[in-house]
């Protein structure tokens, strides 16, 4: 399917990352943007249960060790070109990731979180723990690369970038000048009267 990956200019490298490696940085969870990230709860029937702080403890070393791509279904969502594109003067990177890769998952939009009990197995990675977010969010139709490694590799190249409406002539230039021949640029634009973003083709 193919997916899209906001990025500000700023962060060159983790672009090249991608249009060239072909290959996506995973942050710590710790590093992304939502307070509630990771949160869970753990709820034993016995509220001295000894095996409380053992559970706890274990999961908190498992979760962690994750870190998370993320990326959106929508290539025109003005809202994530404002966040996460350097207010429309970044990229979004298309790429294919296959549906069926176990570490690609849905973000689900919901007020719960995901609870353990003394049922649960602590030694598992549990990387449900990060396919939840609240309904606030659900704007980003987010998919998410779930892993505990640095770095995703991609199956298959970067095929396309998304230049933001307000992306600089200059940049443009500078980025047909430095990435393969085989990556096609797509223009987007502001379509002011409606409030959207339009993906124009070709440059």
């Amino acid at each position: 399917m193919l997916l899209y990956r906001y990025m500000s200019l700023s962060n060159l490298w983790h672009v090249l990352d991608v249009a060239v490696r072909n290959r996506v940085y995973c942050a710590h969870w710790t590093e992304l943007n939502d307070p509630l990230e990771g949160h869970y709860e753990l709820f034993f029937r016995q509220k001295d249960d000894p095996r409380f702080a053992q559970t706890e403890s274990a999961l908190r070393t498992n979760r962690d060790r994750h870190r998370i791509a993320s990326f959106s279904e929508d290539p025109a969502n003005f809202l994530l070109w404002s966040h996460y594109a350097d207010g429309h003067k970044g990229i979004a990177l298309e790429v294919e990731i296959d549906s069926d890769d176990p570490c690609l998952t849905k973000v689900l939009y919901s007020d719960f979180y995901s609870v353990f009990t003394e049922d649960t197995d602590p030694s598992l990675n549990h990387p449900h723990v990060f396919n939840g977010k609240t309904p606030e969010w659900a704007y980003e139709k987010e998919w998410r690369i779930i892993t505990t490694s640095e770095y995703y590799s991609l199956d298959s190249p970067c095929s396309r970038i998304l230049l933001g409406p307000l992306t600089s002539s200059e940049k443009r230039e500078t980025l047909e000048r430095i990435l393969p021949k085989r990556l096609k640029l797509a223009q987007t634009r502001i379509d002011y009267p409606n409030g959207r973003v339009e993906i124009v083709e070709p440059v």
